[in-house]
């Protein structure tokens, strides 16, 4: 199943120069739809062309890519983390089914996770999030008539309050 999401706003931001806000963007869609291997090279392409080599190669791990520019980055994100597999792990923060993605991407998430557990003896594991739905205020009968009643009280206090002071005298 596609996930459901605007790629094609987030593409309009980058164009007009709102890089922040599409890589913020693009990040809760990476923690949303883990995936979803498009947002997770949207987002590399994004620092790759801000110069943030690294970052780039932090998400540019799961690919499978002759790219020699690809290759470059995550080498340079795998330098930067001393080639620690525990923290590529921790920074991943991969919350989906491995059994979705690529060969290679399950591969190299495999073979991580074995070499973390060998040099560290710990394997983080980030359960997925579950998302709250919220319901929409006033939809419903229910909410409409406590809205409603609550008005209802608010307004009729004051009007009882005159109608006893008045009665008073």
């Amino acid at each position: 199943m596609r996930a459901k999401y605007n790629i094609s706003k987030i593409t309009a931001e980058i164009e007009s120069g709102l890089k922040f806000k599409a890589a913020n963007q693009l990040r809760n869609l990476i923690n949303i739809h883990p995936n979803e291997m498009e947002l997770r090279d949207k987002l590399a392409n994004l620092y790759y062309d801000a110069g943030f080599f690294d970052a780039a190669g932090k998400y540019w791990i799961l690919k499978d890519s002759m790219a020699d520019h690809v290759r470059k980055c995550v080498a340079k994100y795998e330098g930067t983390v001393n080639y620690s597999a525990r923290q590529i792990l921790f920074d991943l923060k991969f919350r989906g089914d491995k059994e979705l993605l690529s060969d290679y991407a399950k591969k190299k998430l495999i073979a991580l996770e074995e070499e973390s557990m060998q040099k560290s003896g710990y394997v983080p594991n980030f359960t997925p999030k579950e998302r709250i739905q919220y319901p929409e205020a006033g939809n419903d009968f229910i909410s409409r008539f406590i809205g409603a009643a609550v008005i209802v009280f608010l307004v009729s206090v004051p009007i009882f309050a005159i109608i006893g002071v008045i009665s008073l005298f």
